[in-house]
């Protein structure tokens, strides 16, 4: 006889979810940015979360997924964008779709299911087909446009690739994403490993940023600088080609309470000019 499985829809963290359920690479899935998420009020995005059960309550499973209203312009030419603008002046809804993505839409391109240790093969694929059969339910009774699924990688595609098609889904390139692998213990060995060129080039940058009065501080708390990086992650996203969500002053207040997020910080004769946000994983 197969265990019975349950699937419910949560719009808070449950107790039994913890970090331990997602490898150290996997931020999206963690509690903190899961919950800053959450209670970010991101416009048009509403967040939650799929939890999975046996008839014990015993967790097995949980998937982020968000109800979304995306532009369909938003991965277009900025022209053709613009013409989509001027086009929901005059009739709001032009080229929007309501949405459910299975996937946070500021993810970091990972597949954000995860699974509790130690289930069978044959456990992870019914647990797969339980939560794509609810993503479809939800398709149809909340008259949704479309329901997403995503990132896979060729690992996790091979994974969820029978019981998707199973389903009916189609795979569709996703946008662009760059991975680095850091080989270097320290910035005096990345220093040392560049080509000669490449070393002199950067020495000489250096030296003339240290002249002009250029900082790089590391390793600071992120709370005091939540409201003076805010306007540099806009300007940034002002100048995106694609635009799947905006990150809020609350979202990033959320990240803020996170010990090991961590803010790398920028200052040209004690003016701030830029920053950027690392989540550290012990050591």
């Amino acid at each position: 006889m197969t265990p019975a499985l349950t699937i419910h829809e949560t719009a808070s963290l449950p107790d039994d979810f913890t970090d331990e359920l997602s490898p150290p690479s996997m931020v999206g899935m963690k509690r903190f940015f899961l919950k800053a998420f959450l209670e970010g009020r991101l416009p048009g995005i509403r967040t939650s979360l799929l939890v999975a059960r046996d008839e014990s309550g015993r967790l097995l499973a949980a998937s982020a997924f968000s109800r979304m209203r995306l532009e369909m312009d938003c991965i277009a030419p900025p022209s053709v964008q613009a013409v989509a603008r001027a086009g929901r002046r005059l009739v709001p809804g032009f080229l929007v779709l309501d949405l459910a993505s299975f996937g946070l839409p500021a993810s970091m391109a990972d597949q954000e299911t995860v699974f509790a240790p130690g289930l069978s093969d044959g456990e992870q694929s019914r647990i797969r087909e339980g939560l794509l059969t609810r993503s479809l339910e939800l398709l149809e009774s909340e008259r949704l446009s479309a329901c997403l699924w995503k990132e896979f990688d060729e690992p996790a595609w091979k994974t969820w690739a029978p019981s998707l098609s199973s389903a009916g889904f189609l795979r569709f390139p996703s946008v662009p994403v760059s991975v680095q692998e850091v080989a270097w213990a320290s910035p005096e060995e990345y220093v040392r490993r560049l080509r000669s060129g490449y070393r002199r080039q950067l020495t000489a940058n250096l030296a003339r940023a240290r002249e002009a009065g250029l900082v790089l501080e590391t390793d600071l708390d992120f709370g005091p600088y939540v409201q003076e990086f805010l306007p540099f992650y806009l300007q940034v996203l002002a100048h995106s080609k694609t635009r799947l969500e905006t990150l809020t002053l609350e979202f990033f207040h959320g990240l803020a309470l996170e010990p090991r997020i961590r803010y790398l910080r920028a200052t040209l004769q004690g003016r701030p000019v830029g920053g950027a946000l690392c989540w550290v994983h012990a050591p």
